[in-house]
């Protein structure tokens, strides 16, 4: 049987987050899939220096009946040396402790020989292939998703149309609009494969909690600040993008990916950018990884309250990140990175290094 459990700030379709480690297996009503990852932080910021370590344990089951439809339940686990009330003043998208619902869907899905189609309500992941740029893939919607696809062997792979609306749900009971779709074509040739899409994605912060819940972006609030507690609320209550990416890879004697992909806010024509370029597998045991991704983010290039967490910084910022890591026996993993980012028009630079282990189940 196949798990499908998404891995915390790691996981995503090829073309969006890093390509999940390990071959994925398939819950079951009584014994769920589940991943433990712990990890030690430490920030250089301009005038302190941060260090915690964080814990966090996701559990995930799936109950399937005879006909079309299922049910995903899930839930994390936290456990982190920095207290809950660091949370927003640190960007963070998850809390340091506690227990949360992570996911709770009822899936209808189709199946055919050469189509497939699903659709799920509830508490949802998003279907849709972004990058850090533009979304963090531990963020939960509230509302509907789906997909519809032909699928084939030959040199198409897939071409789709991928689907969300409902109203995504942040830390410490935030919520912003979305609204979002985009298509999407699989190429395969030989042992290379190619992936490209299209799409349009419509964000609309919830103004009551933007002084408190919402990371602003800079210049982006009513009082022309930025971070949080900085206004009465937001100055624009719509971000709206068209979004499109490229991204080739192979998985075979000499596994590498190159995703790319780029963000244009409608109105102001600011953009946000990211560069991906992976070595070595995530799936094979004692093969390492390496990593590096490169964002540049106008302040009006990707809604600084859903992207990546991966970032101190999440508008008016460049940056890179450069990742190793090893995969060992028995589905454990290490991992390292480092983050090199500075705010734009500033010498204000932060370096972010985390060392964590990762054990899937």
């Amino acid at each position: 049987m196949r798990r499908t459990l998404l891995l915390l700030g790691f996981l995503g379709a090829r073309l969006g987050a890093q390509e999940a480690p390990f071959q994925e297996d398939e819950p079951s009503p009584w014994i769920p899939a589940w991943e433990f990852k712990a990890q030690r932080e430490h920030f250089r910021l301009r005038t302190e220096e941060i260090w915690r370590t964080r814990s966090q344990l996701r559990l995930k089951w799936k109950i399937e009946g005879e006909g079309p439809f299922s049910l995903e339940l899930g839930s994390a686990h936290a456990l982190g040396t920095d207290r809950n009330a660091t949370n927003l003043p640190w960007f963070d998208d998850s809390a340091s402790r506690g227990t949360w619902l992570d996911v709770a869907a009822l899936r209808w899905r189709h199946l055919g020989s050469s189509t497939k189609a699903t659709v799920e309500a509830g508490l949802v992941e998003s279907p849709l292939l972004l990058s850090e740029a533009a979304w963090d893939p531990i963020l939960r919607v509230i509302g509907a998703g789906g997909q519809v696809a032909w699928v084939g062997d030959g040199l198409v792979e897939e071409a789709s149309l991928r689907a969300v609306a409902g109203q995504v749900r942040l830390i410490a009971g935030g919520r912003v609009g979305i609204k979002g779709a985009q298509g999407v074509l699989r190429l395969a040739t030989g042992p290379i494969q190619w992936t490209t899409f299209l799409g349009a994605l419509d964000l609309e912060p919830r103004q009551a909690d933007a002084p408190g819940f919402l990371r602003q972006n800079p210049g982006a609030a009513s009082s022309g600040g930025g971070g949080y507690g900085t206004g009465a609320g937001y100055a624009t209550l719509t971000f709206k993008y068209t979004f499109y990416g490229l991204g080739v890879g192979s998985q075979g004697p000499f596994p590498f990916d190159l995703k790319a992909q780029r963000l244009v806010h409608r109105e102001t024509k600011q953009v946000g950018e990211e560069f991906q370029a992976w070595v070595g597998s995530p799936r094979r045991t004692w093969w390492p990884q390496a990593g590096y991704v490169r964002q540049r983010l106008d302040p009006y290039g990707a809604l600084a309250s859903v992207n990546g967490d991966q970032w101190w910084f999440h508008a008016n910022a460049d940056g890179q990140r450069y990742a190793l890591a090893l995969n060992l026996p028995r589905r454990w993993r290490l991992e390292a990175s480092v983050v090199d980012q500075v705010r734009r028009g500033t010498t204000f630079v932060v370096r972010r290094g985390v060392l964590g282990v990762l054990k899937r189940f």
